[in-house]
């Protein structure tokens, strides 16, 4: 009898984990992040128009950023994804890209060495001493500021992972 007075409490709370649970997962959804064994930058420059318009997912970490009238123009050292959402702890970066940002942004949280993963619609090349190099335009964006806790939960003093 005790136990079964017991079960619906435990089965609302469990459903209620699971609903919580899955609303993380929304974000990014339906993007492709880039082929693994390429760069987005090599892929552009064989054939850009081939990926023009397309909505891709990339990791970076952010070199420079200048303002354009109403916006503001990022560039980026293009960095391999984990679990196509992470930007890879320690990787070299692969390449660069730039990104056109709809409004002007905060220069303080979006300064130089911010590691971010953006979703954003391929619009075309920017040229820079003979190089093309993605440009896109900005969708959605997930800025890592404490990657390594971001990514690598602890518990309290001498419990989890770090």
């Amino acid at each position: 009898m005790y136990l079964r007075s017991k079960i619906g409490p435990l089965l609302a709370v469990f459903l209620l984990l699971i609903a919580i649970s899955g609303c993380q997962t929304a974000q990014f959804q339906g993007i492709l992040p880039i082929e693994e064994e390429e760069t987005l930058l090599d892929q552009v420059r064989r054939n850009p128009n081939r990926h023009r318009d397309k909505v891709i997912l990339v990791g970076g970490e952010i070199q420079g950023l200048r303002d354009l009238e109403w916006k503001t123009e990022i560039e980026f050292a293009e960095l391999a994804l984990d679990n196509e959402i992470h930007p890879r702890l320690g990787a070299e970066p692969r390449g660069r890209f730039y990104v056109v940002f709809p409004e002007r942004v905060d220069k303080f949280l979006y300064k130089k060495g911010k590691i971010m993963t953006i979703s954003g619609r391929l619009i075309g090349t920017r040229v820079i001493d003979g190089e093309a190099y993605p440009l896109l335009e900005f969708q959605e964006a997930q800025v890592w500021n404490r990657l390594r806790e971001d990514r690598f939960p602890s518990f309290g003093a001498f419990v989890g992972f770090f």
